[in-house]
């Protein structure tokens, strides 16, 4: 179910113009860790994990990227790792907040719509799904 899952998602992009990117993912112990791996696989897309344990008592912090006590570590690992982008999961794979290099600047959307700038969803009906 997981790999249908994926496969879904990669559906709702256009992936023949992703380029290389390096991304934290910061799963906040909830199922992100245990889905992005899958959603991720065979793209050019090197993932930095955070707090991929699946722990439903989330003890490393709340799984609320829009407190920003909340993404102090996953900021501080974009800046040591020189990566891309950063993902903050919110607990669940299907909503996430997203932000460039600079992790100064965090918006809310659901997960389809996060990829890179020329790969976004082709139906109009994707392309309107902001939360």
């Amino acid at each position: 179910m997981l790999a249908d899952y994926a496969a879904y998602l990669r559906s709702l992009v256009d992936l023949s113009a992703i380029r290389p990117l390096k991304v934290v993912v910061d799963a906040g112990n909830g199922m992100g860790g245990h889905t992005v791996p899958t959603v991720f696989e065979g793209l050019p897309v090197e993932i930095v994990p955070m707090y991929f344990e699946l722990d439903g008592t989330f003890p490393n912090h709340e799984a609320n990227p829009l407190d920003p006590k909340n993404i102090v570590d996953l900021q501080a690992k974009v800046r040591e790792t020189g990566a891309d982008a950063a993902w903050p999961s919110t607990g669940t794979p299907t909503a996430a907040s997203w932000s460039t290099a600079t992790a100064s600047r965090w918006r809310r959307r659901r997960s389809p719509r996060w990829w890179p700038r020329g790969s976004w969803p082709r139906s109009r009906a994707a392309r309107s799904s902001t939360t």
